[in-house]
């Protein structure tokens, strides 16, 4: 390393005189002016390309803006439910994230367990196994159950969260309310099963809520 500095210093000297005999030779104004043109000729277009690049940024990020706020107005000037619900998923499309929502796998939820606990409610749902069907519900009545109601999973698209999500929601309300619709027809036994789970689903939500403040202790 010293010995590379020395050569450095060496080189540079060397430079120095011979600009320095140039000077003497041909005058200073002959010898200096095209180096001294080169750098700030260089200088300025560094600064212009510099000046041209954070335009182009800006015009990027407004660009992007305007898509967006457009995207937006969309939304708000949708009439009713189903239209809003169709345009979110047409803008889903166009930005890619309706793959983000058909694709089941994330590590933000237990997706194995909701995918193989939305077979078992179906299953039972459609076998008129009110035991079976009872004991599926009876797992999804913990807090955030698989962790399908972490905030992320409801942040990344406009239209809703992941489709496996959602099919095992829309299987939960379908096996409740063919649960309660199914009390007078059932015998005996799946009568005293279908009223300790609804007491039980009763009071564990009225514990949520006092725990929550919600309701008078």
């Amino acid at each position: 390393r010293v010995a590379c500095t020395m050569e450095t210093a060496s080189l540079l000297l060397m430079l120095l005189a011979l600009v320095v005999l140039l000077c003497r030779l041909l005058g200073t104004h002959r010898t200096l002016r095209w180096p001294i043109f080169l750098v700030i000729s260089s200088h300025m277009a560094i600064d212009l390309v510099l000046y041209i690049a954070v335009r182009l940024c800006i015009l990027a990020i407004e660009w992007c803006s305007f898509k967006r706020r457009r995207r937006e107005r969309l939304l708000e000037q949708a009439g009713n439910y189903d239209s809003w619900r169709r345009t979110a998923e047409s803008l889903d499309v166009s930005e890619g994230r309706d793959g983000w929502r058909a694709e089941p796998q994330s590590r933000l939820y237990d997706w194995r367990h909701a995918v193989a606990t939305t077979q078992r409610l179906r299953v039972a749902r459609e076998a008129s196994n009110v035991g079976g069907l009872i004991s599926a519900l009876e797992h999804c009545l913990k807090p955030n159950f698989c962790g399908v109601l972490e905030q992320e999973l409801y942040t990344h698209a406009r239209a809703g969260t992941k489709t496996q999500i959602e099919d095992f929601a829309a299987e939960v309300c379908a096996s409740l309310k063919w649960l309660a619709a199914t009390g007078p027809d059932a015998d005996a036994h799946a009568q005293e099963q279908r009223k300790a789970f609804f007491n039980a689903a009763q009071a564990r939500l009225r514990g949520e809520l006092r725990h929550d403040g919600a309701l008078p202790l």
